[in-house]
């Protein structure tokens, strides 16, 4: 993290003050998945609209929890325009050869399997858990998090239901004032 003067070089590809993050949290109802699911979509229409003419096949990761997650969530049929691999099956394909070119692909897999791997967007699902510094996997979901944003070259997209004293919480509370613009002395004497 840049501090003092160094705060005003994070910047993103779209000029914007500070990096890129699109949060997409809500209120989880009777089928979690099926919010999940839709919340995806969503995720993936704010992707395509941010990079309209780029061609997006392998070049964003979902990234999730486990794989009775990502089972669950792919049951649902969030990614209609895609054809869902792994990360083993992505990683297996050349560069610019493409099967049939039929469908883009899409890499959805768990965070672990995501390691070391990079993509231009990386939307990160269902990773949020409420902080409970006594529970033993607390450092490790934080981990988990980190390493999935860290996948990203240019893009963060968050899809979660809202997790009361979750990581995420504060996200909820974060909203852009169109009218207003980044004032970086103001900010610098915060």
């Amino acid at each position: 993290q840049l501090g003092g003067d160094q705060k005003l070089l994070t910047a993103s590809c779209q000029d914007d003050a500070g990096p890129p993050l699109k949060s997409f949290l809500f209120d989880a109802g009777a089928d979690r998945f099926e919010a999940y699911a839709a919340f995806c979509r969503k995720a993936l229409e704010h992707v395509r609209d941010a990079f309209p003419r780029a061609r997006l096949d392998d070049r964003i990761a979902v990234a999730v929890p486990d794989a009775a997650f990502r089972d669950a969530l792919l049951a649902r049929r969030p990614f209609p325009a895609f054809e869902t691999k792994t990360a083993a099956e992505a990683s297996a394909r050349l560069p610019g050869v493409s099967d049939d070119g039929s469908k883009e692909w899409l890499l959805v897999d768990t965070v672990d399997h995501l390691d070391g791997l990079e993509r231009l967007v990386v939307v990160c699902c269902g990773l949020d858990k409420k902080i409970d510094d006594a529970a033993p996997d607390t450092a490790a979901r934080r981990s988990t998090l980190y390493r999935a944003v860290t996948r990203a070259h240019l893009m963060v997209v968050v899809v979660n239901e809202f997790v009361r004293g979750g990581w995420l919480e504060f996200l909820g509370s974060v909203r852009l004032r169109e009218n207003e613009t980044f004032d970086a002395a103001a900010e610098l004497a915060r």
